[in-house]
């Protein structure tokens, strides 16, 4: 999703499905004030728009999975992990 609004540009697309960005490394409790957008993406750009969530860009509708994260029990900052959610995304069509 880093490069997204110059794929969808000019095409008719009704909808992306995006590959996980880890929730742009976004705690839970701050994703209500950044509305998708994330801290750091995986391309280490700073405040990424689509980092997680719907997102309607023109007439698409662009999905970005926050992706399972769980930090390794042997990692020091393991006790992080609840700070951030994962998830599994189910379309209903």
């Amino acid at each position: 999703p880093v490069d997204i609004e110059n794929i969808i540009s000019d095409k008719k697309i009704d909808l992306v499905l995006c590959g996980h960005m880890h929730g742009g490394v976004v705690p839970r409790i701050f994703r209500p004030i950044l509305k998708n957008r994330g801290l750091i993406s995986p391309t280490k750009k700073l405040f990424p728009k689509y980092a997680y969530g719907l997102k309607k860009v023109n007439n698409t509708n662009i999905i970005t999975s926050s992706g399972i994260r769980v930090i390794s029990h042997i990692n020091k900052f393991y006790m992080f992990t609840y700070f951030f959610s994962s998830e599994i995304v189910i379309i209903n069509t």
